[in-house]
């Protein structure tokens, strides 16, 4: 991205103190622009996928703590756990009930 935006900048550089055929300016200028609008698109892109992964890391780590956490045979319901590995719980009109939990297990 840096180097097209540099090439985009000495073109626009170039336009300003050089006489150049507009119409070939306006073409070298559109093409590196459109590469530059691609590559950017492809780098959010990437960002956006790293940050998910970097989410979904972070949340794991979070989930494994807390069963770490856990004595080895729960004997009983204990609410405040119950709401550190769950994430939702849905309910369905026919009575059945889905339980997501924070490392996305689904029962």
């Amino acid at each position: 991205m840096c180097v097209l935006a540099e090439m985009v900048q000495a073109a626009i550089n170039e336009n300003a103190h050089v006489a150049l055929d507009q119409k070939e300016y306006q073409k070298r200028y559109d093409e590196l622009a459109t590469r530059y609008d691609g590559v950017k698109a492809e780098h959010d892109k990437v960002a956006g996928q790293i940050a998910t992964l970097i989410s979904t890391k972070t949340a794991a780590q979070q989930f494994i703590g807390t069963l770490r956490g856990l004595p080895q045979k729960v004997t009983a319901f204990n609410p405040e756990t119950w709401g550190k590995l769950l994430d939702h719980a849905t309910v369905y009109a026919d009575g059945s009930i889905r339980f997501t939990f924070r490392n996305g297990i689904e029962i």
